[in-house]
């Protein structure tokens, strides 16, 4: 289980505007700082990985050596930085002139209402925790258990974490499976309760699991919330977003500012017409 944070209050940030607006999330002291419910230098610094302080800024709660390396093992497995994919080149677009932070960070934001990416772990979390909560009271095996993952499948036209574009199996879910077995989490309760949903979706729509399930499987039995799941796949991705846009800030990659007329279409409003129908 995940280590809780504990009650120490900080201290409330003054505003004389406003007043106090309280916070939970960090203090700059003199020669020690909090971040979240810990020391950082006398707490964080002991245990805690960059993937530890991720799960700290997306959930509030601070994860185990083992859990860290589940958060690990999936920024591994969602590394997938080819330039094709739509929102790394929109990266490396706005890195052409000049600016690669800022082109990193816009680029990371393009996919956050996508049906993949990022966003789709979290929606894949809040489906798996209202199924494990359905088979909570039913035992593996019992045929009302099946029953029970059957009439969730059927009851939702759109499953987050099923299909994968382009090719038959999503290697990044094979490789992450194969790591959480590796550690010997594959038996616990979220982590059986997504295996159990895989077969029934392959019975009845013939889909094929992808990444984003698994990932909201093991966060889930590392006891982090399904809202903070969106924001730390975020952050363990925000690395390929870094990468394209370093190098599309090099000054060969200024083509890229320079796209054929036929490559580009504009979905805006149409261009505004004065009284005298001359464009503006």
């Amino acid at each position: 289980m995940s280590r809780e944070r504990d009650r120490r209050d900080l201290p409330a940030i003054r505003d004389d505007a406003w007043g106090e607006l309280p916070t939970r999330r960090a203090h700059w002291g003199h020669e020690e700082h909090r971040y979240g419910a810990w020391d950082v230098f006398g707490d964080l610094s002991r245990t805690e990985s960059l993937a530890g302080l991720s799960a700290i800024a997306a959930s509030g709660l601070r994860l185990t050596a083992e859990q860290q390396g589940i958060v690990d093992d999936a920024a591994i497995a969602v590394t997938l930085a080819d330039p094709r994919l739509w929102p790394l080149k929109a990266a490396r677009m706005i890195a052409s002139y000049g600016r690669p932070t800022f082109a990193a960070t816009v680029g990371s934001l393009v996919p956050d209402d996508s049906p993949v990416g990022p966003a789709s772990v979290g929606r894949a979390g809040i489906v798996l925790a209202e199924l494990a909560l359905q088979l909570r009271p039913l035992h593996p095996g019992q045929p009302k258990r099946r029953e029970a993952i059957a009439q969730f499948v059927e009851s939702r036209r759109i499953l987050p974490g099923f299909g994968v574009p382009f090719r038959q199996i999503d290697e990044r879910r094979v490789f992450f499976e194969r790591r959480v077995t590796d550690k010997g989490r594959d038996g616990l309760w979220h982590w059986q309760c997504w295996r159990e949903l895989v077969v029934e979706v392959r019975q009845q729509r013939g889909l094929e699991p992808n990444i984003a399930m698994p990932i909201a499987a093991a966060l889930l039995d590392a006891g982090m919330p399904p809202t903070s799941m969106g924001p730390l796949t975020q952050l363990i991705m925000f690395h390929m977003y870094v990468s394209n846009a370093l190098e599309g800030a090099e000054p060969e990659q200024r083509l890229l500012q320079r796209a054929p007329d036929r490559c580009v279409r504009y979905v805006g409003r149409p261009m505004r017409t004065s009284v005298n129908k001359t464009p503006r």
